[in-house]
């Protein structure tokens, strides 16, 4: 075999295979230099991002920093700032300028950006005052399906759950046609993610108690649910703990279930932190 570098050295017969080899060569740099910058991205946001969980703030250079890994392209430092502008950290809170940086960080092709985009159309989140109610939604499931056209299992869950009940953030979504199956579907594509409220969705779907079904299968929801908290949902947490502390002698489990009340509680699940202490006071065991 001959080395790349030896044949560089040599008179190629062929004008064409000369071309390639050059070819090859600036396109292995360019993606070396791609690479490079990229890694070096990484861990400037990194840092940025170990900053602020340290000091709950950005400085001043390090905010400037920021904006410009957000001004050269970098998808997930447009994020970043939408979710700053949106809490008024470092900055006024301003939706119309985090919608304006989600918004180009779809523009990048990103399917989770294309998802949050999705859902400020939805909830009119610094959205264009020019469009009609019906225009928002549209935009929105535009946004949605090409996110899960990437299976973005979020944007899979919400198209999911349009598609089953017409409704989404409790109201109804223009232009969505009812398919009960076809959601289910969809929302199940999503559960395979391990997405927990999907897992969720599906468990609740199953269960023997879901007022309404006529085909339920408790060991499918079962399943469900054990996946749901093992993935560290705190809804689910919440639900499974419930379970285990009326369950009877052979499914009966305290311990477990502290332990999935106390993740469903610093989740901020406020009926968890009650039960918790309803527990303590009552001392079961």
């Amino acid at each position: 075999m001959v080395r790349l570098d030896t044949v560089e050295d040599r008179v190629l017969d062929t004008v064409g295979y000369s071309c390639k080899v050059t070819t090859m060569r600036i396109i292995l740099l360019v993606c070396a230099l791609l690479t490079g910058a990229v890694q070096a991205n990484e861990q400037t946001l990194n840092a940025l991002r170990a900053e602020f969980a340290q000091t709950g703030a950005l400085s001043a250079a390090s905010a400037e920093k920021l904006r410009e890994l957000a001004d050269s392209g970098n998808t997930p430092a447009m994020l970043v700032l939408a979710n700053m502008a949106d809490a008024g950290i470092g900055v006024n809170a301003n939706q119309k300028w985090a919608f304006d940086w989600t918004l180009r960080a779809a523009r990048n092709a990103d399917p989770l950006a294309q998802y949050l985009l999705g859902e400020r159309y939805i909830q009119r989140l610094g959205t264009p005052g020019d469009k009609t109610p019906d225009q928002l939604d549209e935009r929105a499931l535009f946004w949605m399906n090409k996110a899960a056209e990437q299976f973005e299992p979020a944007a899979m869950f919400a198209l999911g759950q349009m598609l089953r009940t017409g409704q989404w953030r409790e109201r109804s979504i223009a232009g969505v046609q009812v398919d009960a199956a076809a959601g289910l579907q969809m929302v199940e594509l999503s559960a395979v993610q391990d997405y927990g409220p999907a897992l969720l969705a599906m468990y609740r779907h199953y269960h023997k108690e879901n007022a309404g079904r006529f085909d339920p299968d408790e060991q499918r929801a079962q399943r469900y649910l054990q996946r749901c908290a093992e993935v560290g949902d705190p809804e689910c947490s919440f639900e499974l703990a419930t379970r285990l502390l009326t369950g009877d002698a052979q499914t009966r489990n305290v311990p477990r279930a502290m332990e999935l009340l106390q993740v469903a509680s610093e989740a901020g699940i406020t009926k968890a932190m009650v039960l918790m202490q309803a527990i303590a006071q009552m001392g079961v065991r």
